[in-house]
């Protein structure tokens, strides 16, 4: 395990968030075809991501104070919506060009 806080079903729910926003962080950064309409799923991995980022501090213990997970988490999830909010911006731009 990750992170080990001594309850195994809050272990299994942080190290689930954790990975979770590592993974969509790099799977955000991939670069998928935008123009199918198959890959379109890719604009909602910014929502995935803030998600498992709450689940993640809603289930941390209050009694953590050094945190340095978040030294991985933060630049994860801004990567996941700056991506996010690029690859709204390119889909925007292709459907007001085909008008």
């Amino acid at each position: 395990m990750l992170i080990d806080v001594n309850n195994d079903s809050l272990n299994l729910l942080l190290n689930f968030a954790f990975i979770m926003i590592i993974c969509l962080g790099i799977i955000s950064v991939m670069p998928w075809r935008l123009k199918e309409g198959m890959n379109r799923w890719t604009l909602s991995l910014p929502l995935f991501a803030i998600g498992a980022y709450i689940l993640y501090e809603y289930t941390m213990p209050s009694n953590w104070d050094i945190r340095l997970d978040l030294l991985l988490l933060w630049p994860a999830l801004l990567i996941s919506i700056v991506m996010g909010v690029i690859r709204g911006i390119v889909v925007w731009r292709h459907k007001s060009k085909n008008k």
